[in-house]
């Protein structure tokens, strides 16, 4: 589509999902805002801002058909980080 906002890779995505839920942030509204306030998720996000509504669908298709995704990648998670590894 030539007109709206550029999409955001998955893999950003699924670093700020995986990032904020070890953080407690679950709310797309706590990871939108986190993406614009927090250094760390700035960083994870290279400096881009999903909105919301971005967010929620992403975990949404996930929890439809998460294996695309799961196949792809591999999540370590312990002592409060979290790990996300490409296949």
């Amino acid at each position: 589509d030539i007109t709206g906002r550029k999409a955001i890779d998955p893999k950003i995505l699924i670093k700020i999902i995986l990032f904020g839920y070890s953080r407690g942030l679950i709310s797309s509204r706590s990871l939108e805002r986190a993406c614009k306030e927090n250094i760390t998720f700035m960083a994870l996000s290279c400096d881009q801002k999903p909105d919301h509504s971005t967010i929620a669908a992403f975990v949404q298709n996930i929890c439809a058909s998460p294996k695309p995704y799961l196949d792809r990648y591999m999540c370590f998670m312990g002592n409060d980080r979290a790990v996300l590894l490409m296949k």
